[in-house]
């Protein structure tokens, strides 16, 4: 599985709302998997609220030609918060005739019941206060708070209030008033599901007359861009967004003639070395068999037992890699009852951890008959699905802590998004 082809996928505006990504710390930080197929608010979490990529752009335009545009410089997770790091410039107007500062920085802490905007600029059209609480739980209308701000001219109190709820084929969208007991002055935000802020308001004053200023999202140009550098992948195939991940993630490439060819078999090889690197583990050192170090890493991690594959070159079968993928998870395998239509089929030894699996939502039958199909050999497109999911599942279980974000990074050194 090497090198690349030709075709690149860019996936902008509404689209990058939708998909989940994993996102490792500061390299490339996951977050928990629950951006909302069915759109259930009472599943949404803060942290849904946010982008999934760290390689999320915005790009906003607004009043009297104003714009800026913003991306996510590194995001760190520790057992109280998660934080994004965001950097960004205003559009100079002034064709570079000011001396002025347009650069920005913001920070996103994000906590169980509350997000809260760290921010430091000259010159953005935003918030008049460095730090305020965008946002707070429970998700729904009619949730107020009062917090107090400051500014240069002082403290104040603002009374918050989640004024508007709206589902919509993006997401959900929440739309916040703060209000300055002391004055007339107000802010008001759109935030919605999967990519924060899409809109900004707030009243400004001149001399006697006060008037709303505000930006909104260009969706054109925000969200992510992921390359899918293959010549038999057109960009609108089911497998898409889970290719494009792993490519991102540097855990699959293509072949020597550019070419991903997902309906090919997945060899057991290839399928364990995926499993290792998802694992971050990586090869050190040659070696004469290519496979062999993924062989041994896998071996040392307990995915594969001493004598389990007599043949790594042949394809591998679907109940074969549903053991590997709950091994690589760390879950004990659960016996239970299997509900396939040919659940006879399958070899005793896989049943538990197909049963987990199942269980689990990292696998399910063919819809058109319900069954598993143990013995059939899986797809590179079918399997790069569950390698998805596998990533996804293992960061879903623990957070990092900030030392051994620190650590991890380093060792992500060359998985950086650029």
């Amino acid at each position: 599985m090497e090198l690349k082809g030709e075709i690149k996928v860019v996936i902008r505006g509404n689209l990058a709302s939708k998909i989940t990504l994993a996102i490792v710390v500061i390299a490339m930080t996951f977050s928990p998997l629950t951006v909302l197929a069915d759109n259930h608010i009472e599943e949404l979490e803060l942290q849904d609220l946010l982008p999934q990529y760290n390689n999320f752009e915005w790009t906003y335009h607004g009043s009297v030609e104003y714009g800026h545009d913003m991306q996510i410089s590194s995001m760190m997770i520790n057992e109280m918060s998660t934080n994004y790091a965001i950097e960004g410039s205003v559009h100079d107007m002034s064709g570079g005739e000011s001396d002025m500062d347009y650069s920005l920085n913001l920070d996103y802490s994000v906590r169980s019941d509350v997000i809260i905007q760290t921010k430091s600029e000259e010159v953005m059209l935003d918030s008049e206060y460095d730090e305020i609480e965008l946002i707070r739980t429970p998700l729904k209308e009619g949730t107020s708070w009062s917090q107090e701000v400051e500014n240069s001219e002082g403290a104040t109190t603002l009374e918050s209030r989640i004024t508007d709820v709206e589902n919509t084929d993006e997401g959900w969208i929440f739309k916040v008033r703060y209000e300055d007991i002391n004055s007339d002055y107000y802010e008001e935000r759109k935030i919605q599901e999967g990519v924060g802020a899409i809109s900004f308001e707030k009243l400004m004053f001149f001399e006697e007359d006060s008037y709303p200023m505000g930006y909104s999202l260009y969706e054109a140009a925000s969200g992510v861009e992921l390359d899918i550098d293959f010549s038999d992948v057109s960009g609108d195939e089911w497998y898409v967004d889970h290719v494009a991940k792993l490519v991102t993630l540097a855990l699959i490439e293509g072949y020597p003639d550019g070419t991903f060819r997902p309906d090919g078999q997945i060899t057991v090889a290839e399928f364990i070395k995926v499993a290792v690197e998802s694992l971050s583990y990586y090869q050190e050192g040659t070696s004469s068999v290519w496979f062999e170090p993924y062989v041994s890493k896998a071996l040392e991690l307990g995915l594969i037992e001493e004598g389990e594959f007599e043949d790594y070159n042949r394809p591998i079968t679907r109940q074969e890699m549903t053991k590997i993928i709950i091994k690589a998870t760390g879950e004990e395998p659960q016996s239970g009852q299997l509900s396939f239509a040919d659940s006879s089929e399958v070899e005793a030894e896989f049943a538990p951890y197909i049963y987990t699996a199942v269980e689990l939502g990292i696998i399910k039958g063919y819809p058109s008959d319900n069954t598993f199909r143990p013995d059939r050999t899986s797809t590179r497109a079918e399997a790069s699905k569950l390698f998805v999911i596998l990533v996804e599942e293992l960061i879903n279980m623990e957070p990092f802590t900030a030392e051994e974000a620190l650590i991890l990074e380093v060792e992500f050194e060359n998985r950086l998004y650029h």
